[in-house]
């Protein structure tokens, strides 16, 4: 049996899911046939890497936060 465990999203959390919503939104017009990704990562609550889908054969949305 699974247990549903509550979670607790703090307020940074809930900053950087809207940035990462904003920089999908960016994406859109250079990203097609890929999807519109964006990614924030976090450490300790700071930002420490944010990016959006490039190109086709260009990075992911990950992959470009993690080279900032």
């Amino acid at each position: 049996m699974n247990a549903q465990v509550p979670v607790s999203i703090a307020d940074g959390e809930r900053a950087a899911m809207a940035s990462a919503r904003e920089l999908g939104r960016a994406a859109r017009r250079i990203a097609p046939p890929n999807p519109w990704v964006g990614c924030v990562l976090l450490r300790d609550g700071v930002e420490v890497g944010a990016g959006h889908t490039h190109a086709p054969g260009g990075d992911h949305a990950e992959n470009a936060a993690l080279k900032v």
